[in-house]
């Protein structure tokens, strides 16, 4: 694959993260909201985002497939995940909760693959101009700057989000390292991501999850110079566009000699059978 491929792809994503961010604020002042089978909610504005994205997907090229978290009839009319090289998957709107409260922790999250393995990945902030970027094998961008490997921490104990399943109420669920780190929830698994990346958090552990919330992620992190896997430890990717993309897989990132210590397998899968 050539560099100048893979940057034209990854500018292609930042400016579509970019007019999702414009998108979103032309309807915060007048949305619809409806709630999902899963408890989830969605606007109206998640919809737009995602046909203004998909739209430019099949104007750059008509034989690249896209997965989506929403559904939609013109889904249809382009190639399928499991028929194409080349695939995008994207969160038009990662944390719709909090952008209908108008929390500020929400994101675009832009992913593209190829035979399952995420080569581009970006997270557009909805609530500020921040866009993260990055290119496998080439480092990660923030605002176009890039950086470097994940800085160190010298402030104490890790701070790790920790993001349960809808299921996951009770604090006794919590893994036996939560009493290790200081953990936070900002209501977004992408942006979570994001925050790894730059060092800003230590970690993430997220349970239940689809692809569309952590392949951009997925590039950031291990770009960085971070770890990112299942909860198990296995790889998370390449990931079988084949299979049932509505099932949830936990994942933990962090910075390399963190993450062992968050691999907390056992608490892990006895919550994700609960």
């Amino acid at each position: 694959m050539h560099n100048a491929q893979l940057e034209k792809w990854r500018v292609f994503a930042c400016l579509l993260s970019n007019q999702a961010r414009e998108t979103a604020a032309q309807y915060r002042s007048n949305m619809n909201v409806a709630t999902k089978l899963d408890r989830s909610v969605v606007t109206d504005a998640d919809h737009a985002i995602q046909k203004q994205i998909c739209d430019a997907v099949r104007r750059l090229d008509p034989t690249h497939a896209v997965l989506c978290e929403e559904k939609a009839d013109y889904l249809s009319d382009m190639p399928q995940p499991v028929d194409s090289q080349y695939c995008w998957v994207i969160d038009p709107l990662d944390g719709t909760r909090n952008y209908v409260r108008g929390l500020p922790s929400c994101c675009t999250s832009i992913a593209l693959l190829k035979d399952g393995l995420p080569i581009v990945g970006v997270i557009g902030d909805m609530n500020s101009d921040n866009t993260y970027s990055a290119i496998i094998g080439q480092g990660i961008r923030f605002n176009e700057r890039l950086l470097g490997d994940l800085p160190a921490n010298e402030h104490g104990k890790p701070v790790v989000s920790f993001q349960p399943s809808h299921r996951l109420t009770d604090v006794e669920h919590l893994p036996a390292w939560a009493g290790r780190v200081r953990v936070r929830n900002f209501g977004s698994s992408a942006m979570h991501l994001a925050y790894v990346a730059v060092g800003a958090l230590d970690g993430a552990v997220c349970m239940d999850c689809r692809v569309w919330d952590f392949a951009a992620g997925y590039v950031l992190v291990t770009e960085s110079g971070g770890r990112m896997t299942c909860g198990d430890g296995d790889p998370l990717f390449p990931f079988d566009l084949c299979c049932n993309t509505n099932g949830g897989a936990t994942f933990v990132a962090a910075r390399p000699n963190l993450h062992a210590q968050l691999l907390d397998t056992s608490t892990l899968a006895d919550r994700l059978q609960a």
